[in-house]
């Protein structure tokens, strides 16, 4: 295993196994944000590359509920997302939303990105 730490605009980023993209967290005013790196040129030892915004896991399903919530009226109970979404147009994540009597799985797809804001729209699966 190798673990690869470089700067990013004055910021430390650090990504375990390198090979073209790395999954790591970049740490700017105290807070630490996940990124995917991916590598989009090699010069010698200078290495160009792309940071990816991502939604964590945790962060879509808070985001999910207060959707619903502000689309539905209530504020479903649960979110149970399958993983992270990383901020590409078209990546998609399946999740599931339960209240007290209802359980659905919605397919979330990501429509734009903008920076570090990641729009994403969601249907049922199936």
């Amino acid at each position: 295993m190798a673990i690869f730490i470089f700067e990013v605009v004055n910021k430390l980023f650090i990504c375990i196994d390198y090979i073209r993209s790395c999954t790591g967290t970049i740490t700017t005013a105290g807070l630490t944000l996940p990124r995917t790196a991916e590598v989009t040129s090699v010069d010698g030892l200078m290495m160009n590359f792309d940071l990816v915004p991502i939604l964590t896991r945790t962060e879509l399903e808070n985001s999910l509920l207060d959707d619903l919530a502000a689309h539905v009226g209530a504020r479903p109970n649960s979110a149970t997302c399958a993983g992270h979404l990383e901020g590409r147009p078209g990546n998609t994540v399946d999740c599931t939303v339960a209240d007290a009597s209802t359980t659905a799985t919605l397919r979330l797809t990501v429509t734009a990105v903008d920076g570090d804001a990641i729009d994403y729209s969601y249907a049922p699966t199936g």
